[in-house]
Formats: structure tokens, C-alpha cells, sequence
């Protein structure tokens, strides 16, 4: 159980995590004020899905699913 909730705590403490969570915070804000379309927000999502599957690990191997 602790190897767990050390697991949890370095995943939301690191960088790439808060960099994503503040991203999507400000997605969410300015999709939901229509400061953003439904144009750009599909293109978002559109651009968002494309790198996630292109993602490679961080060891430079393709991401195997």
C-alpha cells in the first residue's frame, strides 16, 4: 500500500503532470465561457488525440499498446 501512495504522490508532483492539469484547467474555463469555438476546441481535441498516440516513451522506443 505505500509503494502505492508513494506512486500516486510522485506522479501528481511532477512537472508533466501539473503542466497538463493547468492546461486542461484553461481549456476548460475558456471552452465553457465561449472565449474558444467549438471549431477550435474540435481541432484541439483533434490535435491533442494525434500526439497522444504518436507519444513515444521516454526511453525513445514507440509506445506499445
Amino acid at each position: 500500500m505505500h509503494d502505492l501512495w508513494k506512486k500516486i504522490v510522485d506522479q501528481v508532483t511532477s512537472g508533466r503532470w501539473i503542466m497538463t492539469a493547468a492546461c486542461s484547467l484553461v481549456f476548460i474555463y475558456c471552452s465553457v465561457n465561449k472565449i474558444i469555438g467549438p471549431v477550435e476546441v474540435k481541432e484541439i481535441i483533434m490535435m491533442v488525440v494525434i500526439f497522444y498516440f504518436q507519444k513515444q516513451s521516454d526511453n525513445g522506443n514507440p509506445k506499445q499498446s
